[in-house]
């Protein structure tokens, strides 16, 4: 585990933390955001500290932790987001019960997001020494993770692949309509980012099935966001 007493050394700070960055970040009211959110983004990246492949230590073992991990760090960012929304959209007439039925919506969709995330990056997180499939689930085909970790490429990995997307397309089902009651300025955006992730789930399944197997992280074409985005900004005048 990192030592987070000491501090941070970023040898380009001055560049990284430019005068518009620093600006934007002021924007932010911090006030407006829920603390809970925030302790639980942090709780998911101490999950991310925890994988240890020479240690032989894999936190994701059932479903149980994969739902956390997913929860903590993409679930807990769409709360916030919503919240900065509801924040600087006060004139949307959106009653309070039912921005919190919005906002459980979007911690499902960012969950959603995440398992597409995983599905995608299975190779790339091995890379890394992480796998982030439940131990649970390779258990089924007598695998381990440090057998994810020497071969990514193992086609017999295509069954989990399917099933982290399967969970994804589940909540994206059961949250999705939810964007259709955001403030209007803000649906196209939303929408593209939701759309274009599911995008990527359907370029992982078609990977799997023409046995392509893509260096680097897998990307939705220019074209088809710029479409994407044409169309839900279109659909939200």
């Amino acid at each position: 585990m990192s030592d987070y007493n000491q501090p941070v050394n970023i040898d380009n700070f001055d560049q990284i933390y430019s005068s518009r960055l620093a600006s934007s970040i002021t924007l932010i009211p911090a006030s407006r955001l829920s603390l809970t959110p925030l302790i639980e983004l942090l709780a998911g990246f101490a999950m991310d500290l925890e994988f240890s492949s020479d240690e032989q230590r894999f936190p994701i073992i059932a479903d149980a932790d994969l739902e956390k991990y997913a929860q903590r760090v993409a679930g807990t960012v769409a709360i916030s987001l919503l919240e900065l929304v509801f924040h600087y959209y006060p004139d949307a007439n959106i009653s309070s019960a039912e921005q919190r039925k919005i906002i459980l919506a979007g911690e499902r969709m960012g969950q959603a997001l995440q398992y597409v995330n995983i599905s995608r990056d299975i190779k790339r997180d091995a890379a890394i020494g992480r796998v982030y499939i439940p131990i649970t689930w390779l258990e089924e085909e007598e695998i381990k993770p440090l057998d994810v970790i020497g071969d990514p490429d193992d086609p017999r990995l295509a069954k989990f692949e399917q099933r982290m997307i399967q969970k994804a397309e589940q909540l994206h089902i059961s949250s999705v309509q939810a964007i259709g009651k955001l403030p209007r300025e803000v649906r196209g955006p939303i929408k593209t980012t939701v759309e274009s992730y599911m995008m990527i789930a359907d370029m992982v399944r078609s990977r799997r099935c023409s046995a392509r197997i893509e260096k680097g992280k897998l990307k939705v074409p220019l074209w088809r966001r710029l479409t994407l985005a044409w169309r839900e900004m279109y659909a939200n005048l």
